[in-house]
C-alpha cells in the first residue's frame, strides 16, 4: 500500500487557492473584495477527496475569510449589500 496516493497531491491545489486568494485579497485596496472566492476551494474538493478531506480544506477556507475580514472590521452584510447595490454608497 502506498503512502502517497496520486490523489492526495491533488489536496494542494484547492489548499494552494486559498492561500493565493488570502494573501492576493490581504494585499488588494480596501474596495475589493475577494473573500468569496475562497468558496471555490472546498467546492473542487469532492471532486478528488471525501467528505472528510472535503471537510478538512473548508475549514482553512473558512479561517482565511475571517482573517481576511478581521482588518476590515469584521463582518457587515448590510456595509456588503450597501456596496453591491449602490457602489458609490461609502
Amino acid at each position: 500500500m502506498a503512502i502517497w496516493a496520486p490523489g492526495h497531491a491533488l489536496v494542494a491545489i484547492p489548499v494552494g487557492l486559498i492561500v493565493v486568494i488570502t494573501v492576493v485579497d490581504l494585499l488588494a485596496p480596501s474596495p475589493i473584495h475577494l473573500g468569496p472566492l475562497l468558496v471555490v476551494a472546498p467546492a473542487i474538493a469532492p471532486s478528488f477527496a471525501g467528505p472528510r478531506t472535503t471537510g478538512l480544506i473548508g475549514a482553512p477556507a473558512v479561517a482565511a475569510q475571517i482573517l481576511i475580514a478581521a482588518p476590515r472590521g469584521g463582518f457587515d452584510v448590510n456595509h456588503q449589500w450597501r456596496r453591491r447595490v449602490r457602489p458609490g454608497f461609502p
